[in-house]
């Protein structure tokens, strides 16, 4: 018990700027068990009734729609959206950096026969101008193949968690509305976009007809997505999720981890903002790196170290202080850095002479 205890300390002690979550170890897995345990929810029935009508109803009023259902993936909920959307009309327009595009296998053309039809080439965001050119030569084609769905993601995490302006979503959801032409949110993220652009959830959502929220990237779930919509939207449509594999013998663990989450992150998240700031703003002065801000920016910023520091040795370093860096995505000695919750868990003072005393190390 007392070594469970002090490794569950030295986690709570972690801070990565990796993802959008908390460090992800099996003791944060196994912890899900523990609060299943201490919640008296009713057991589900393939991903149907307790904890998970609980979740469902939840998501659907912070969403202000009127229904919303559980799914195991949110490359499954994205699918399936777009699938009922489009209906007969099999051409989705979608943005070309998007992770429908690039992401899922083409699943949507694959198994459901519906054409991606990609716009905004190596952009976060295609304009109203692309959408209408592509609307206008499509409508003087001799064999018209007409758009059942557009689907918009935002943050665009290709693109270094850029946001799609407010103000741009709102042009092209009007658009859409006054071609009748059904409008998709892939956001995944959304509730980090809400929380740096201090724009409610509702005011986001209400543009579109269907939203998908990830479960797992920042409220602690092990796995698992929402999609809401209206009631047209979602009724039968676990039918179709379970042909498509989807209905999990029991999703409660998801949910009871999703709703213990859920209000935690939101009041976590604005103070990680905060601290982040003041993080940065410290970082800034050390002369042997640079901050470097992503425009319509996220939760995401580069770090670029001078040539003559040790990349490799650097990350190991701070590793050794329990604050861990993206290997992933390393080139010209710059690094990817993503601001979530646990930043909180040191404080800035003691982050920035971390990251202070690893250059020194390191070169």
């Amino acid at each position: 018990m007392n070594s469970n205890n002090s490794k569950q300390n030295k986690t709570d002690h972690i801070v990565t700027f990796i993802g959008d979550s908390d460090h992800k170890t099996s003791i944060n897995t196994f912890s899900n068990f523990e609060i299943l345990n201490k919640n008296n929810y009713q057991k589900d029935d393939y991903s149907i009734g307790g904890a998970v009508s609980i979740l469902e109803n939840t998501f659907a009023d912070i969403l202000g729609k009127e229904d919303a259902m559980f799914f195991p993936t949110g490359t499954l909920a994205n699918h399936l959206a777009i699938r009922k959307l489009c209906g007969t009309k099999q051409n989705v327009v979608v943005q070309e950096q998007s992770h429908i595009y690039h992401d899922s296998g083409d699943s949507l053309s694959r198994l459901s026969g519906i054409k991606l039809t990609p716009l905004g080439k190596n952009k976060s965001y295609f304009t109203l101008k692309e959408l209408e050119n592509y609307l206008h030569e499509l409508n003087n084609t001799r064999a018209h193949n007409p758009v059942g769905a557009v689907s918009l993601e935002s943050p665009v995490r290709r693109k270094y968690g850029q946001i799609v302006p407010f103000k741009h979503l709102e042009s092209i959801s009007n658009y859409c509305k006054s071609k009748s032409i059904p409008i998709h949110m892939d956001g995944a993220r959304l509730f980090i976009m809400s929380a740096i652009t201090k724009i409610d959830i509702k005011a986001y959502s209400q543009m579109f007809d269907s939203v998908y929220i990830s479960l797992y990237k920042y409220f602690g779930s092990p796995f698992g997505a929402i999609l809401a919509g209206d009631k047209n939207l979602i009724d039968g449509l676990h039918h179709d999720r379970r042909m498509f594999g989807g209905s999990m013998h029991s999703a409660n663990i998801a949910a009871i981890a999703t709703l213990n989450g859920v209000e935690e992150f939101q009041k976590k998240f604005k103070h990680s903002i905060s601290n982040s700031k003041e993080l940065l703003i410290k970082l800034n002065t050390l002369p042997q790196l640079n901050i470097e801000t992503i425009e319509n920016g996220s939760n995401v910023y580069l770090v670029k170290l001078d040539s003559d520091i040790n990349l490799q040795s650097f990350i190991k370093n701070l590793e050794n202080k329990s604050i861990l860096l993206n290997q992933d995505e390393i080139q010209s000695n710059k690094i990817r850095l993503n601001i979530n919750v646990t930043v909180l868990n040191q404080s800035v003072t003691k982050i920035f002479d971390s990251f202070k005393e690893a250059i020194s190390q390191s070169r």
